[in-house]
């Protein structure tokens, strides 16, 4: 096997429980720009996936040169969330995206209700940053860059 074998990423998903909700959080809220929007279903889908009955609705967003694809199934969607909890479980805890003005975006945000983990954050090397939470719970950090 060759080394270096991805290139790039092609797109993160998420899976959310409430499409409509999702979306105004991420294109609403955050500015992301809806790509395409689609009822995903059938067989090749069923075996990909491994579920019976996966189908779901699709939706790619873009932000900036990349993107990133909400998903939400129509029918045996996990509703266990408790993985969620805090920032210190296993998996993939958070998505990351580069913002101007993050201090005016903490505040605006948090006037909109939004509830963040903290106030911005400072490195010594400049670079700003904080965490919130979308609607399904999940950690999405804003950062700054000098």
């Amino acid at each position: 096997m060759e080394k270096n074998v991805a290139k790039r990423v092609y797109h993160t998903g998420i899976n959310v429980s409430d499409m409509d909700r999702s979306l105004g959080f991420y294109v609403d809220l955050l500015g992301c720009e809806v790509i395409s929007d689609a009822e995903v279903s059938g067989e090749n889908v069923d075996k990909g996936l491994g579920l019976k009955e996966g189908g779901f609705r699709q939706v790619y967003l873009r932000v900036g040169p990349d993107e990133i694809e909400l998903f939400q199934y129509r029918s045996g969607m996990q509703t266990d969330k408790t993985i969620y909890q805090d920032a210190s479980g296993i998996g993939i805890r958070h998505i990351c995206f580069v913002v101007d003005g993050l201090e005016e975006t903490y505040i605006d945000l948090s006037a909109k209700g939004y509830q963040f983990v903290s106030e911005p954050i400072s490195n010594p090397d400049g670079v700003k940053w904080v965490f919130l939470k979308d609607p399904d719970n999940y950690y999405v950090e804003l950062v700054e860059l000098p």
